[in-house]
């Protein structure tokens, strides 16, 4: 019963999309007859290589005639295609369709979708990069990350430190861009540590350096804290992110992090 509840909603959705066809026929209208021939015709080139002109056009008309044959359907070449001639920085009319297609059976459609969602921005756009970090495919998964990481996104921060606890590792770059007070608590405790496997001290190292050097982590407290926890680790990836730190932080900034590192790596060489 829960799939055919799906599949009535995605239907529903779809047919939402659709509900507009007189508009966006009205604005394909403005656009050169033979580049909408081809997007339409039968020579599955022709039709990719009008996608990505229209694409490259990036006006209402043009994203609407990508609208409409996302809309009927199109070769998975075409898809991807007409999903990535889509993702221009604020083209909310495309938002809709392309949340759609996040959703969709194959992973890579699902990828390009996100891919030109990020493009696009917004908060619907973050809101579907968020929701993707649950995805049931791993690559679907590790895509949404990094575009998280890009984007900035710091709410992406729980379902990518609870994704990196359950042993998703390639998501740790990820997480380093978007961690912060959260991540830092996850990874400064026993029991979260002995709860997060794969979470040794070699990737927590890892993590917390990149943390570190990042010029928006903070405020210095939480630094501090990270400095304590790497010391008292006392590994050699340990040693070589404080390391990192003092060459990354120029003295004259006077930070209680910087000096706490720096004492910790001198009691080290002792």
């Amino acid at each position: 019963m829960g799939a055919s509840i799906f599949r009535v909603a995605k239907a529903l959705t779809l047919a939402a999309l659709l509900s507009t066809a007189s508009t966006v026929r009205a604005a394909v209208r403005e656009l050169p007859t033979a580049l909408v021939d081809a997007l339409h015709g039968a020579d599955l080139n022709r039709a990719v290589s009008a996608a990505e002109q229209l694409g490259v056009l990036a006006t209402p008309p043009a994203r609407a005639a990508l609208v409409r044959v996302l809309g009927l359907g199109a070769p998975p070449p075409l898809l991807l295609a007409a999903l990535g001639a889509l993702g221009q920085p604020g083209a909310a009319d495309a938002v809709p369709i392309l949340r759609h297609y996040a959703t969709y059976r194959a992973p890579a459609v699902r990828v390009a979708a996100l891919r030109a969602l990020a493009r696009v921005g917004g908060p619907e756009a973050d809101e579907t990069m968020i929701a993707a970090l649950g995805d049931g495919d791993a690559a679907v998964r590790e895509a949404a990350a990094g575009l998280a990481a890009e984007l900035g996104l710091r709410t992406a921060e729980g379902a990518l430190l609870m994704l990196v606890q359950r042993g998703e590792v390639t998501l740790l770059p990820a997480l380093a861009r978007v961690g912060g007070a959260r991540t830092v608590a996850a990874m400064t405790t026993d029991a979260s540590l002995q709860a997060a496997g794969p979470a040794s001290r070699s990737i927590r190292a890892q993590l917390l350096g990149a943390l570190l050097v990042r010029e928006d982590f903070g405020p210095d407290p939480l630094r501090v804290r990270v400095v304590q926890t790497l010391a008292a680790s006392g590994d050699s990836e340990a040693a070589a992110a404080l390391a990192r730190y003092l060459a990354a932080v120029p003295a004259e900034q006077q930070r209680p992090s910087r000096a706490a590192a720096a004492r910790a790596l001198q009691r080290r060489r002792r």
